[in-house]
């Protein structure tokens, strides 16, 4: 058994999460990365941060809407700001098609725009 990602990038905060909110919104965008551990070495090492303690995360999952503060895992959900993903050099790891086109969509969405992690 393995450990993969989806990233989560949250659209209706493109100028960044704000300290006012108890609940992000609704994910309705997921993406899943093909299994490969070097590019999740790459984005552990971005400007990974916690999600506050007052923030909850919903979403659709295997029983309907679930709001949940911890990954399948039982670790904290992080998060990273899109702008984060352009930092990433895709050349000194190979990743797939599938990852390098997901890598380009996140790096392409507004700078403050937050991604969460949710590893499973």
């Amino acid at each position: 058994m393995g450990t993969d990602l989806y990233v989560c990038p949250l659209s209706n905060y493109p100028d960044g999460y704000g300290p006012d909110h108890d609940i992000w919104h609704l994910a309705n965008n997921r993406l899943s990365l093909l299994r490969d551990y070097g590019l999740y070495n790459v984005i552990k090492s971005q400007n990974v941060k916690e999600l506050p303690s007052n923030v909850k995360f919903e979403w659709y999952f295997e029983k309907g809407v679930e709001t949940t503060t911890t990954d399948s895992w039982g670790a904290k959900l992080t998060f990273v700001d899109a702008r984060e993903f352009k930092k990433i050099k895709t050349e000194r790891f190979n990743p797939s098609k599938w990852n390098r086109a997901v890598l380009k969509f996140l790096a392409s969405l507004p700078p403050k725009t937050p991604v969460v992690l949710y590893w499973y």
